[in-house]
């Protein structure tokens, strides 16, 4: 008889790479998996009614169960949406794990509380410590009143694993209070068997584009978080040295605001040329990688960056613990709030085709040895069955 785990995850969509997507797509064997979200769909501009079809697949390609349950929203951030019902819909679906993805996000707090004692409780961290700039006066009170002492507290106790997933994220962990050895590695990776390099051009998969020279990508939200238009400050301290065509290829969904503010501008230097093409589906994401020349992501840690690699796409990214390790192989980092020298790191790579090649072979390499999906979940999924089972026997 399988072991029942219940994957809480605020927001989810099924064809983006988030990691219950993975855990539902590598499933061990020995677990029955429910994803269970809410039907806010806000961060991809589309509803829930829209991704229904999406869901069904999801459901029959990998035998897992997706329930979406309604929900309000409170602020600008995607963790601050709450789900109806959901200490109702978990104690009917009856699991003997719970795995909240966003452990410190306040939608899980009164169910963590609840369901500590009643079930085997795990949960990760994608929080960094720049993200708490952000943190409002009521998320300062939750922070340090409600979640350090009712929560973490109570995890402590009871020997919860805790999963960080970036380097960062652990020393994050160890704010919050945990210890060491209740804290596990889940950092972000790719899927390899979707990320891979293909020989192809945009016009192959875009026939409506027609790119004539050298192609940098971004892939990712248009928000004051990831700053895309950061690239085109970059390209205009490098401008008059760009030789040859250059298109600017941003890939995304809409946003009208952001967009009309940052990305109304144009380059003297003829050659020099901007595309917004809209959001891409990730299974398709990989044809966009292997035709590009390189790619570009100047805030933050994306996963995005991963998945360039593994199709052997060259990457840059502004530098910090994070970033160094995963462009360890495939790419360049720029000194923090240095467009001038994000400039020459891109120039770098449009102009040195031998350091080009170098990085995408050992990028991807570095992918498919280091942030390996499919081991990872198996890791995982293995250990938290173990450790579950350990507690039956106690």
């Amino acid at each position: 008889m399988k072991t029942k785990i219940v994957h809480v995850v605020y927001q989810f969509h099924p064809d983006m790479g988030y990691d219950s997507n993975l855990f539902a797509r590598f499933a061990h064997p020995q677990l029955e998996v429910v994803i269970l979200t809410s039907d806010n769909l806000d961060l991809w501009n589309v509803t829930a009614k829209d991704v229904q079809t999406a869901d069904s697949r999801i459901e029959e390609q990998y035998g897992v169960e997706i329930i979406r349950l309604g929900s309000f929203k409170t602020g600008k951030k995607k963790a601050g949406v709450f789900m109806k019902g959901l200490n109702r819909k978990i104690e009917e679906i009856n699991p003997e794990i719970v795995f909240y993805h966003g452990l410190e996000s306040p939608t899980y707090a009164w169910s963590i509380i609840r369901q500590i004692g009643k079930r085997f409780i795990t949960a990760d961290t994608h929080t960094l410590f720049s993200q708490f700039k952000d943190v409002t006066f009521i998320g300062g009170i939750y922070l340090n009143l409600i979640f350090k002492p009712l929560i973490v507290n109570r995890l402590k106790k009871i020997n919860a694993p805790m999963f960080y997933t970036a380097l960062e994220n652990k020393k994050v962990l160890q704010w919050f209070g945990f210890e060491e050895n209740q804290i596990f590695d889940n950092e972000i990776c790719t899927d390899v068997e979707l990320f891979r390099k293909e020989e192809i051009q945009f016009k192959d998969f875009l026939p409506q584009t027609n790119f004539q020279g050298k192609v940098l990508l971004y892939t990712g939200k248009f928000d004051h978080f990831k700053q895309p238009d950061i690239i085109l400050d970059a390209i205009s301290t490098i401008e008059d040295q760009i030789d040859f065509p250059l298109d600017l290829v941003f890939v995304g969904p809409k946003n009208e605001e952001y967009q009309n503010r940052h990305f109304k501008r144009t380059f003297s230097n003829e050659l020099i040329q901007i595309h917004l093409l809209g959001p891409a589906k990730n299974h398709e994401l990989y044809q966009y990688y292997s035709a590009a020349d390189i790619a570009v992501f100047p805030k933050q840690n994306t996963l995005s960056s991963l998945d360039a690699q593994a199709c052997g796409l060259p990457v840059i990214m502004e530098r910090d613990e994070t970033n160094e390790e995963r462009l360890k192989e495939g790419g360049l980092c720029y000194e923090p709030e240095n467009v001038s020298d994000l400039g020459a790191q891109i120039l770098k790579l449009l102009k040195d085709e031998t350091l080009v090649k170098t990085l995408s072979e050992n990028g991807r390499n570095y992918m498919h040895e280091r942030y390996n999906y499919k081991k990872k979940m198996t890791d995982i999924q293995e250990m938290l069955l173990q450790q579950y089972l350990e507690t039956q026997k106690a």
